[in-house]
Formats: structure tokens, sequence, C-alpha cells
């Protein structure tokens, strides 16, 4: 997944702790190939390059369905199919310091769109030529999630796993919930607060981590219709009860921009968020502060 992994088990028997810690990597180590899109012989470069595959996984089904819902809960703001744009950005910004051109961008659009792929059991297929998928958005959480899952058939209670910012909660730590720091993208060594986690996952999407140019004015999150990163979001932070649902509604969230991003979340039932904009403005969703630390 590119990116440090840690996994916190609390238990009496150390035995466990260990032997736990140690399948919920295992089972970390079999997800990804499935969904590295850099690896030219994973499931879903295999996908990208003929635009069929008949030997889909249900791991990568599953993320897929949950794909195609949140495409439609967000008026088909989180697209997996903005491959192409995002890979075209990239060359144009490296080569030329300036996105696509607009008409470059409305030519590209014709091959975007979640309803151009079609999948059953077992089965994709690409409805239209030139469509190719990216799962950065969303796979990461998912496989977070199996992590946890297999810490929990191990009879684990209380871990925490992290993931590059993709953190799951089973249960809390002990007695309490586990406390997690939201990092400020401004300054990477302060928190713009401390919360409370527990039975649930949080994930964030910045422009941070992964971007073409020196402001990073151009990143990996990109929105279709503009050709081009959104430019007032610089973080978006999402609670959910699962890892994969909270790492789909952060990058959601970026995209839509503070005001849809939010009604987004209000939309759903468990999910809460954050959101901090240019100029250090915080929004929130309504119940965000049961998830605040005091003291």
């Amino acid at each position: 997944m590119n990116t440090l992994v840690s996994i916190t088990v609390c238990d009496a028997s150390r035995d466990l702790a260990e032997e736990s810690q140690e399948a919920a990597f295992q089972t970390m180590k079999d997800l990804i190939p499935i969904f590295n899109r850099f690896d030219p012989e994973s499931r879903i470069s295999r996908l990208n390059v003929s635009g069929k595959l008949n030997d889909v996984p249900p791991h990568f089904l599953q993320v897929l369905e949950t794909s195609q819902d949140l495409f439609y809960q967000s008026g088909k703001v989180f697209d997996i199919t903005v491959l192409p744009l995002l890979e075209r950005q990239q060359e144009s910004v490296a080569k030329t310091g300036r996105p696509p051109q607009i008409q470059e961008i409305q030519d590209m659009r014709k091959s975007l769109g979640f309803e151009k792929i079609k999948f059953g059991p077992g089965k994709i297929v690409f409805a239209h030529a030139g469509v190719r998928i990216t799962l950065d958005g969303i796979a990461k959480g998912y496989i977070v999630d199996q992590a946890a899952r297999t810490l929990e058939k191990h009879g684990v209670k209380s871990a925490l796993i992290n993931a590059g910012g993709d953190i799951r909660a089973i249960g809390g730590k002990g007695p309490v919930p586990w406390q997690v720091g939201l990092r400020d993208p401004l300054d990477r060594r302060q928190h713009v607060q401390i919360f409370n986690l527990a039975h649930m996952a949080v994930a964030t999407s910045g422009n941070y981590e992964n971007y073409f140019d020196p402001l990073a004015r151009h990143h990996h999150i990109i929105n279709k219709d503009l050709g081009d990163s959104p430019r007032r979001t610089i973080s978006a932070t999402a609670v959910a009860r699962t890892a994969m649902m909270a790492d789909g509604l952060s990058t959601a969230m970026f995209l839509a921009g503070p005001k849809k991003g939010l009604k987004l979340i209000e939309s759903l039932p468990g999910a809460e968020a954050l959101v901090m904009t240019r100029g250090s403005r915080i929004f929130k969703s309504s119940g965000w502060n049961q998830f605040a630390a005091r003291g």
C-alpha cells in the first residue's frame, strides 16, 4: 500500500497478540496484489489493459459494489473511472506546470463514469473504450477492514490498525476509547483535534501526501469535471463504521467541498466528518463533537 502500517493489540496473552498480528499482516499482504494498479500482473491492471476480467475475486467485487454505491450517493463525484484523467493531469503538470486543456478534458470525459462498468459474479466488463479504473481512494480501507476481521477471528477484542491514516478500532483501549490525533495539514507537527475512537474507523484525504507540483495545487485527488484538483479543500476526514467507507467518504468529501460533502455525510447513518479549507476554516458534521477528547 506504499505506506507504513501498525497494528496494536491489547490482550492478556502475548502469544495471542503476536499470532493475531502476524495473521492480520498476512491478510493485508495477500490482498494488496489484487488492487495494486502499479503491478502489471494484478487483477486491476489486467482489467485496465483488456477491458474485461473473468476471474474476479469476491474481494474485488465487494470494493466495486461499494464504489458504485458511493458514486451515486455522492452525486457521481466519487468515480473510480477517473484514472485516465489523473494520469494525464500528472503528465501535463510535469511537462508544462499546468493541467490539460479544456478541450482535451472534454474529450476524455467520454470514457468516464461508473455506469460504463458492467459487473456480476466473477466478471467485469468495461462498456466503453478507454475506461480504466483506480481503487486508490477506497481499497486501502477495505484491506484494513479485512485485517481487522482477521484479528477478530483470532479472538481479539481490543486493537488499533493504522495504515497511513486509514485507522480501524476494534473495541477501545481496554475500558476507554482509543485516542487518535488529526494532524494539521498546514503544520504536520500539530493536531487540529484529538478525538476518541471505539468500534469505528477514520480516514483522511489531503493535498499534502501525493502531489505533482511544489505548491500542492495539483495532486492525486482530481475533479473529473474540472480535470484538476479541487482548490478550496485541503483536508477531509470521515468517521464511519468501516475503514472502506471512511476511506471512500473522505475522498468524496474532498471532491465535493464542505457544503455538499457534509450534506452527504448527514444522509448516512453512523458517519461524521470534519473538513478543513484554505484559510484554516473548519466545517464539522452535526455529530462530530461526540468524538472530541476531553481533558
